[in-house]
């Protein structure tokens, strides 16, 4: 039996030498396909160790977890930098100069920026590359644009930026930086992609997980924008946005990998109503090392003072009770009704019931004139601020109306951040929030300010209510957990007691779970299950009340 691995197709081909070796791999089980003009059986990367079972394929199956060696290894020199980086920051840059895609799995605030600034420096002083086309949320200018930005603090250059109705024709050289929803539209996109098509520039996606969307126009635009660049850089502390298989597009335009989306999603989940499978996960992240660099900040900074997370269980009470109760009620009895034909009402029960998660953060927010003093989570806010002393304070919430009102009931300074808020006042919430004695507390909301910002000056994170995104929860969490901090750090998540809230952390730490298995840390037992009546009737019996 002869193996052979296709680089750029990112496939394995099997060639059959005796009839035994046919029989052998018609047992083979997988996303696994017969070329008739080659003979050969075609087994996707991701799905290699599908091969294990066969002796011969060992060495092959050894070398996709090989770390290719370096072009040149003197590359990083020419970057001027290079002593103020990290080991494990090198070791990445190092690797990212050789063309090709490559994922920066650091932890949030353990220096993406900086690796990815010292590779493009080095690129550019030995002329290989125009220039850097780097794509981001909104929020993340500030690290690539502008005097002060970090791209000045680092390399001098200040970078440009496109906005909105900017006519000016971009530079042709240098870091281009475009927010994901500037870059699709005309005639930014035409910008770009000139840029792209020529092979002399990097193309650099930040934050990385909010472009893995599949069906979206974005995704498709990238996903032929990475046929033409040689270097692509995906850099993001959570590239497993939500379950494994968000992850499969990222995965195709970092190795240019043509595979059918849904025997990617069947090899590692085979049925919709089953689990993933644990093993084939923990073979995919071994093959995934070879292309990318996954560190944690435990990991890449041993020394830090540690960090405590804490759940704290918040008993409802008053008005909030009884509203909260009463869906109960009535959730029930919905229910009820929905079971009999869940194919049908499933959408609408799933909406309905949803409403519980206002009741268990505020029921202000779904339009209920409840009294301030009923709401238990203020109290525990109160009292956490009391004992946190000089320490300065993050509030997450999900909601921006939440926010708004947490300010009005707290008694000391507060700066807001969240969609509704004006860019500039954004940006002056995070420097009172890091510099000014009188702020105590920043009141963030994760989808405006969970990414590329530093909270530096903060201690202690509090949730005042949890989504469905483990993304998210993370990636705020990580705005005060930066690697230059000196002091220990505290989170708090609050939770509705008996309340759906209860039941989505759970879900938060099962989604945890399965992107560590696939990016290597300790294995663990775990099932999945999709919103089913049974889970729906977990979710009102959570309720004791």
């Amino acid at each position: 039996m002869r193996f052979a691995h296709d680089r750029l197709a990112r496939v394995l081909e099997v060639f059959p030498e005796t009839e035994e070796d046919r029989k052998r791999l018609a047992k083979i089980v997988g996303p696994v396909r017969y070329n008739r003009h080659s003979k050969a059986l075609i087994v996707p990367e991701f799905a290699a160790y599908s091969l294990e079972r066969l002796p011969e394929a060992k060495p092959i199956l050894d070398s996709l977890q090989t770390e290719p060696v370096a072009e040149d290894p003197l590359a990083l020199l020419d970057c001027p930098f290079v002593d103020r980086l990290y080991p494990f920051q090198r070791k990445a840059a190092h690797r990212m100069i050789d063309p090709g895609g490559f994922g920066l799995w650091l932890d949030c605030g353990t220096g993406k920026s900086p690796t990815i600034m010292a590779a493009y420096t080095a690129l550019k002083a030995a002329g290989r590359v125009r220039g850097m086309i780097v794509l981001g949320p909104n929020v993340a200018s500030q690290i690539w644009t502008g005097e002060g930005s970090l791209l000045h603090e680092w390399t001098g250059e200040k970078g440009w930026e496109i906005k909105t109705g900017d006519r000016r024709y971009p530079p042709s050289e240098g870091v281009i930086f475009c927010s994901h929803s500037k870059t699709f539209r005309k005639p930014y996109q035409t910008w770009v992609e000139e840029r792209i098509r020529s092979g002399l520039w990097i193309l650099c996606i930040d934050e990385a997980q909010m472009i893995a969307g599949e069906m979206s126009r974005r995704f498709e635009v990238i996903r032929v924008w990475a046929q033409f660049a040689p270097w692509r850089w995906l850099a993001s502390g959570t590239p497993v946005s939500n379950y494994p298989d968000s992850f499969r597009g990222l995965y195709s335009i970092m190795t240019r990998a043509n595979f059918d989306p849904h025997a990617f999603q069947r090899w590692f989940k085979p049925s919709a109503a089953g689990g993933y499978v644990e093993k084939r996960l923990q073979d995919f992240g071994r093959i995934l090392r070879r292309d990318s660099l996954r560190v944690t900040k435990s990991e890449a900074a041993p020394w830090l003072p540690p960090r405590t997370n804490q759940v704290l269980t918040v008993a409802l009470k008053g008005r909030q009770k009884d509203l909260y109760a009463e869906f109960v009620q009535q959730g029930r009895v919905m229910l009820q009704s929905a079971e009999k034909e869940w194919s049908l009402k499933a959408r609408g029960a799933f909406s309905e019931l949803s409403r519980l998660t206002g009741l268990a953060t505020h029921p202000g927010m779904l339009g209920d004139n409840c009294p301030d003093a009923d709401i238990a989570k203020l109290e525990t806010v109160r009292d956490l601020l009391k004992t946190t002393g000089n320490q300065k304070v993050v509030i997450w919430s999900w909601h921006p109306w939440v926010l708004d009102w947490i300010r009005e009931m707290l008694e000391v300074g507060c700066v807001v951040y969240h969609g509704k808020i004006r860019e500039q006042e954004k940006k002056e919430a995070v420097r009172r929030f890091n510099t000014d004695p009188a702020v105590k507390v920043f009141l963030g909301n994760p989808s405006a300010a969970g990414t590329a910002l530093s909270l530096g000056a903060g201690t202690v994170a509090v949730y005042w209510d949890m989504g469905w995104r483990w993304v998210d929860y993370f990636q705020a969490g990580e705005r005060i957990d930066r690697i230059t901090r000196t002091m220990p750090i505290t989170q708090y998540v609050l939770l509705g007691k008996g309340t759906i809230e209860e039941y989505m952390w759970e879900k938060v730490c099962l989604k945890i779970d399965l992107q560590a298995l696939m990016f290597g840390t300790t294995p663990q037992e775990f099932s999945t299950m999709h919103w089913t009546p049974k889970e729906a009737w977990r979710v009102l019996n959570l309720w004791k009340g």
